[in-house]
């Protein structure tokens, strides 16, 4: 056996950057931004815009880079790689104008249509099926494969440094071991995938390649997945017919599942559908498509329900263009009955990148619709006058409260102040803004939470937690985690330390002679010396502190410990809560779990 020789790696990688000069530049602006990303790891960072204008500039790149090879012209060669280059680079300059919610929804998007433009632009234009299927199946095959030679070339590295670190004393920073992934993964995984790409696409074509695991994945996994998710839907939609009940808004989840499993088998089947043994694909193909018309006509009437009752929002945009672009495709098949799959990424990838903007996309309809939602709400309970928000007369019934805060929340968190600061203009002086960053405001779901809470504390409404059902909160979670770390407390003039741990009553912490253990569902910590009680400490008031800062401080929430002092049989104490999980019912918390310190002083 031969092993590469340095100067056969050097040779590879010179012929793929020839070939691909753009994608590897792309490949490494997006490794440099990874490696800054780590050592500031912001949400706004100047590394973070690196790592996504690269990340996105690959697919595109190299879709871009594949199609001049086979179609050469002025605008394959220069104009539209120039074109790609200039929005990428608007996109790093725009991304972090959008609100967060926003802003990762869009990336989504724009990662979805680069994918699919690459999966398919090449073979526009032309008739190659099998030259299409096989070029995603060398595509998919090879980006495994490059993926887990950098992650094996990563662990062999990363246990290089620490043996470096260990044995001479080099004192690498931890920091260097994910910046070393990055590098690996990013760079080298990208080298060795475009590495693997054929020069001549066009001879994809007479290729009869079909590998054994890729049938057997699609025929004995795929397709009885499938089987099992479309007889739960029939059986669901005879539910519906028979009992006239509105179909649960959760149907969403299991039909997107059925139809993302049903096209990849469809597609992953695809070689062998003109088989003499295997016309039966054909057949589930066309079955396929006839079940999945009633399944989605299920799904538009629970969207279109929850649409009248609560407005729209991106998930509900996007499960409905979903359904209406997979129905459109089950109609087309069955019509045509064509054997043509470049459709499925074709026209996914049209749809992903119309809805992302103008007054069509997912964001303007969305703000539209809950914005009307606002003045609805507002109106209903009298709260409306001459377009701005006055206090109210009378009490509002629990879910008018609820629906309020739910949509204030997703204006401020999702679309920014305006349209909420224009209608509570005389209240709004109560709040303080957000410094805008990049020349837009952007909230944390937190900072959103707590201006909501004060917006409508001001017009005389009180807010209701976003995980609240009823109104006595029964079913409402409560989770705090500190963000603060635990050298943060002093030991100075106290006696013992316990550290408290989240499964502290299945294993009691034991020191001195003493041990620690927690009642649940009623809290109480208990500190025994053998049979007998020590200390007995109530966390009520903990979960009264947590519970406070969560409906009242959202941007608190996880900012610093919560801390206790007092005094049992003589002994003082000190807790400091660092995190905890906890449900209500009956109007009280039962504790799930605790985590922190406790201190004691002896009498």
């Amino acid at each position: 056996m031969r092993f590469p020789s340095l100067q056969t790696v050097g040779q590879s990688a010179r012929a793929v950057t020839v070939r691909f000069p753009l994608v590897v530049t792309a490949a490494a602006v997006a490794t440099v931004g990874s490696t800054l990303a780590f050592d500031d790891p912001s949400e706004t960072s100047f590394g973070l815009r690196l790592l996504l204008v690269g990340g996105l500039g690959l697919p595109i790149l190299a879709a871009l880079a594949l199609l001049k090879e086979r179609r050469p012209s002025i605008w394959t060669n220069v104009g539209w790689p120039a074109l790609a280059v200039v929005a990428l680079v608007a996109f790093g300059l725009l991304m972090f104008r959008w609100p967060q919610p926003v802003f990762l929804r869009r990336l989504v998007q724009y990662s979805l249509a680069a994918h699919l433009l690459a999966a398919f632009l090449p073979f526009v234009g032309g008739s190659q099926l099998r030259g299409f299927w096989q070029y995603n199946r060398i595509l998919f095959l090879r980006f495994l494969t490059a993926q887990l030679f950098a992650q094996v070339l990563y662990a062999g590295f990363a246990v290089a440094l620490l043996a470096l670190d260990k044995l001479f004393g080099l004192n690498f920073d931890e920091i260097r071991y994910p910046q070393l992934w990055a590098i690996v993964s990013i760079m080298f995984g990208t080298m060795y995938f475009l590495g693997g790409i054929p020069e001549n696409l066009d001879a994809l074509e007479s290729d009869t390649t079909y590998p054994t695991g890729i049938r057997i994945f699609a025929q004995y996994i795929l397709l009885p997945i499938v089987a099992v998710y479309v007889v739960i839907l029939t059986l669901y939609l005879g539910k519906v017919l028979v009992t006239r009940e509105w179909p649960s808004g959760w149907i969403g989840y299991l039909v997107s599942s059925v139809s993302v499993l049903g096209v990849l088998s469809l597609l992953f089947l695809h070689p062998v559908r003109q088989r003499q043994e295997s016309r039966w694909v054909d057949t589930y193909g066309r079955l396929f498509y006839i079940v999945m018309l009633p399944a989605l006509g299920m799904l538009l009437a629970a969207l279109g329900k929850r649409v009248d009752q609560y407005g729209i929002t991106e998930n509900r945009y996007f499960l409905f263009v979903l359904a209406v672009w997979l129905a459109g495709l089950c109609v087309f098949y069955l019509i045509t009955r064509s054997a043509n799959i470049r459709w499925f990424p074709l026209t996914l990838c049209v749809v992903a990148a119309l809805t992302t903007f103008g007054p069509w996309g997912a964001y303007a309809v969305s703000r539209r619709s809950q914005e009307s939602r606002l003045d609805e709400l507002l109106a209903k309970a009298g709260m409306l006058v001459d377009e701005k928000a006055v206090p109210v007369a009378t009490t509002l019934e629990f879910e008018d409260r609820r629906e309020l805060t739910a949509v204030m929340n997703y204006l401020l968190s999702g679309h920014g102040p305006e349209f909420v600061r224009e209608r509570f203009a005389e209240q709004w002086a109560t709040v303080d803004e957000p410094e805008p960053h990049d020349g837009r405001v952007s909230y944390r779901s937190g900072t959103a939470r707590e201006h909501t809470s004060r917006l409508l504390h001001e017009v005389g409404v009180e807010a209701v937690d976003k995980w609240q059902r009823t109104e006595d909160g029964s079913g409402l979670t409560l989770s705090f985690g500190s963000q603060t770390l635990r050298e943060g407390q002093s030991v100075a003039g106290f006696d013992t330390h316990f550290r408290i741990g989240a499964e502290l009553s299945r294993a009691p912490t034991s020191l001195e002679g003493l041990h620690v253990a927690v009642d649940r569902p009623n809290p109480f910590i208990r500190v025994m010396h053998g049979d007998s009680l020590v200390v007995r400490i109530s966390v009520a008031e903990v979960l009264a502190q947590a519970r406070e800062r969560q409906s009242s401080h959202p941007t608190q929430m996880n900012s610093a410990p919560l801390v206790h002092n007092g005094t049992d049989n003589g002994i003082v104490w000190k807790l400091v809560t660092r995190s905890l999980h906890a449900n209500r019912a009956d109007n009280s918390d039962n504790l799930d779990w605790i985590e922190g310190d406790l201190y004691l002083k002896w009498p």
